[in-house]
């Protein structure tokens, strides 16, 4: 039969689901007379951080660098530009998963890095799972037979097997994305962290035979 024959449906699938996780950037930015000084404090606050974080449960294989800079700073009032110092920056990507630890553990980050300390980004994920997967499967197919069953009682004919299915890409649930960094003073606690859900969705493009 003709690729071009039949009734094409999309059908989709979609639930919410309470995250898995959350993932915060976090670290250091250092201004210091000189690189030597300024690579030496970021390195040691940024180890701090990582001891706080590791004590409060973080596993070393969920913390990766996520960010290291350094460069000159300059003040340009006056005729000539005149260099003040260097800026060491350097971020962390930490997953947490127990997220309502989530605050407190973000606050013994921030109270280990003192007022060197950043933080970058909040984001919630969900993990790819194949439970899920099928779940979202199962009503994208449901939706698109039921799509097919109408189109069919609509042009009076009846509905065929099926000759094709392509399933489309879903929602990538990681939350929205980066956020400015912002310098945390130690003596701030972290505000509550509202979790909420994340959607997933995934959708199935079938064609029908018509009989």
């Amino acid at each position: 039969m003709d690729d071009t024959t039949g009734i094409t449906v999309t059908g989709r699938g979609e639930a919410t689901y309470a995250p898995d996780a959350m993932v915060v950037t976090v670290g250091v930015s250092v201004l210091r007379p000189t690189m030597t000084a300024a690579r030496t404090e970021a390195a040691t606050t940024t180890e701090r951080i990582l001891t706080a974080l590791r004590a409060g449960g973080v596993q070393d294989r969920h913390v990766r660098t996520d960010q290291l800079s350094v460069q000159p700073e300059w003040d340009h009032r006056g005729p000539r530009p005149r260099r003040t110092g260097f800026r060491v920056t350097t971020t962390l990507q930490v997953r947490i998963e127990d997220i309502e630890r989530a605050a407190g553990l973000l606050d013994r980050g921030v109270d280990a890095g003192g007022d060197d300390a950043v933080l970058q980004d909040v984001r919630f994920v969900l993990d790819p799972s194949p439970g899920r997967q099928a779940e979202l499967r199962e009503l994208a197919w449901r939706e698109a037979r039921t799509k097919a069953e109408h189109l069919a009682e609509l042009a009076g004919a009846d509905l065929g097997d099926v000759l094709d299915i392509i399933e489309l890409s879903g929602h990538d649930p990681a939350g929205p994305g980066p956020r400015p960094m912002m310098r945390m003073a130690a003596a701030e606690a972290m505000p509550p962290i509202a979790e909420g859900e994340l959607a997933l969705s995934l959708a199935l493009r079938v064609r029908f035979e018509i009989v």
